[in-house]
């Protein structure tokens, strides 16, 4: 395989998903031997309407690997071996009760003979079905890829191969003549080819598991172990799939699949509608819109992957933050086992409450309730050059969401109160948090409590100083509060020029985020930043209560939260020694206190 830089096929949707796991107790089969003349899957049963295609009836496990790992390079080399009828592996399948084969090995070559024989690369799909916009232009580009190496390998497409047959046909029915003689070669080759595909010459040989369900679930986690090696969690997520908070992940990691993850035996339609719902919702929060480069606008997605295998470890970490267990190793180790062996009603209900935590987490954030601080993802959630940094988000979380709800509240009103020198110390001094935090220590999870306590520091001296970040005396201290924080003094780092004459992609948004942040809108309650294309909310100048008129010129845009707090926020501002900050401590007390979920270096990465 190529390095993970490379474009990879996206061929996840030829084969569809079922649930291999959930089960009632009835549900059990017995042993059962598959037919020695089932020992076959004909590639011509791979193609046709569904009457006469076997691909209706193939599954694969929901929790089996997003069938997208393989270049563009490893399908021509398949197809090539395909039609030079060389060795191809045996793939591996289970039969269910109700008649479904389930691939447990060999999921991508059988789809790479379906892409190939419906011209289907992955890029024929309707819009909705891509992540983003990013992941339709990698989609299309891999699968233009494939084509073109098909073309320069001399395979070519099925359709060629069928019209090939067609000619082939023409030259028997009017016996005009020896096939092999009115033909060219490479018309006669592809037409012979095809007919011995539709004779059902050409064949995956199949390796049948037997057994019940039990078995094909140990066959699956072996299998998957025994290719491309499993990291800690990886195995720790397949083993524990049963558990709502292993369901909850993949839900969201696979959105438009997330139904296949639940039970629905036994279960309540309302109460799963209600929980897909949620899941929808979370992940439109965290997710959308799509990311935009260069960085142009403040309203961006709350979590960018690096890859998109990574994002059961990204949502993993953050279904811990917001949980309320604070994501110590042992406590995601804990929340993924502690419901693997729940009814399906308790399974739906955990997962509904675990739903129901993230977007409670999130409203304080973003959204348009009146819980919402309306905070701007490119200005609290990314880097000086436009990167998505999910500590940031971890650690604003953590730090709001710490103690209880009144704790929140009052935390919320202090912070609103100061939000406006907090942004102007923040975004001119964003690198000490972020490359400080990182290079002493990690990312991520690693520096979540660290961040959070950043945030309640620098709270904490803007109080003291009565909102006055300019002077002398400010300047020192929080020099000094970032050194006790991430352990160095903070520097001033201007970046160096690069020899390129285009500018780069983080040189633009980071001049973006300069000019998007200097001509800001401000709210008129906080004073802070007001993105008018995010969550906003319009407020009386001279309360209505008051006899303030509801027009034009006695309205102004602030952000939900302070419109529905505009009282206890002014009364802050104009009265400092009413502030009450409530208090926040690493709960290790200590500088090695960590959020690290568990001992993976992948998944720490």
């Amino acid at each position: 395989m190529s390095d993970r830089t490379t474009a990879r096929v996206y061929l996840d949707h030829h084969i569809e998903r079922e649930s291999l796991r959930y089960k009632r107790d009835d549900d059990l089969i017995p042993d059962r031997k598959r037919r020695r003349s089932n020992r076959l899957l004909r590639l011509s049963d791979l193609f046709g309407d569904d009457a006469s295609s076997r691909q209706h009836l193939l599954r694969k496990p929901d929790f089996q690997r997003a069938t997208n790992s393989w270049t563009p390079e490893d399908c021509v080399l398949l197809m090539e071996s395909i039609i030079k009828e060389q060795t191809i592996p045996a793939i591996i399948m289970w039969s269910s009760e109700a008649s479904f084969d389930y691939v447990l090995d060999g999921a991508h070559r059988i789809s790479v003979f379906m892409a190939w024989i419906n011209d289907d690369w992955g890029d024929t799909l309707p819009e909705e079905r891509y992540d983003d916009q990013e992941h339709q232009r990698e989609v299309e580009t891999a699968a233009r890829e494939v084509r073109r190496l098909l073309d320069d390998e001399g395979i070519g497409t099925a359709e060629s191969y069928r019209e090939a047959e067609n000619q082939l046909d023409d030259v028997v029915e009017s016996k005009s003549g020896i096939p092999k003689e009115e033909l060219d070669d490479e018309t006669f080759r592809k037409a012979i080819f095809f007919r011995d595909l539709r004779r059902g010459d050409l064949s995956f040989d199949i390796q049948w598991v037997d057994g019940d369900y039990e078995t094909a679930e140990k066959s699956f986690l072996t299998i998957n172990k025994a290719g491309r090696s499993l990291t800690d969690w990886e195995t720790i997520l397949i083993e524990n799939r049963n558990s709502s908070f292993a369901r909850t992940v993949m839900s969201l990691a696979n959105i438009h699949t997330a139904n296949y993850y639940w039970p629905t035996e036994d279960s309540s339609e309302n109460e799963i509608e209600q929980l897909l719902e949620n899941i929808d919702l979370i992940h439109d929060t965290l997710f959308q819109p799509d990311l935009s480069k260069p960085i142009d606008t403040l309203d961006q997605p709350l979590m960018v992957f690096p890859s998109r295998n990574r994002r059961p470890y990204y949502i993993a970490e953050f279904l811990t933050v917001v949980a309320g267990e604070r994501g110590k190793k042992s406590e995601t180790r804990e929340m993924m086992t502690e419901t693997r062996y729940e009814t399906s009603e308790e399974i739906i209900e955990s997962g509904k409450q675990l739903s129901e935590n993230a977007l409670e987490a999130l409203s304080h954030i973003a959204g348009s309730t009146s819980n919402s601080l309306a905070l701007p993802p490119a200005l609290y959630f990314y880097n000086h050059s436009g990167r998505a940094v999910r500590s940031l988000l971890y650690g604003m979380l953590y730090w709001l969401t710490s103690g209880g709800s009144k704790d929140t509240l009052a935390r919320k009103r202090v912070f609103s109160a100061f939000r406006g020198p907090f942004e102007e110390l923040f975004v001119n001094n964003k690198r000490d948090v972020v490359s400080s935090l990182a290079d002493k220590r990690g990312s991520g999870p690693r520096v979540t409590e660290q961040t959070a306590d950043y945030f309640q520091s620098m709270i904490g001296l803007i109080i003291e100083s009565s909102g006055n970040i300019n002077s002398e005396n400010f300047d020192n201290q929080y020099k000094a509060e970032v050194k006790r924080i991430t352990g160095r003094k903070p520097e001033s780092v201007e970046p160096s020029p690069v020899e390129s004459r285009s500018f780069t992609n983080a040189q633009r948004s980071e001049r973006n985020m300069m000019e998007l942040f200097s001509s800001r809108k401000k709210c008129g309650v906080c004073g802070g930043v007001l993105d008018l294309q995010g969550p906003v909310q319009h407020d009386h100048i001279k309360k209505h209560s008051e006899g303030g008129e509801t027009s034009v010129e006695n309205q102004r845009p602030v952000h939900p939260f302070c419109n529905h707090q505009r009282d206890q926020i002014e009364e802050i501002k104009s009265n400092h020694s009413l502030t009450s900050l409530p208090s926040f401590a690493l709960d290790s007390g200590g500088s090695e206190s960590q959020l690290s979920f568990f001992d993976d270096p992948e998944f720490l990465s």
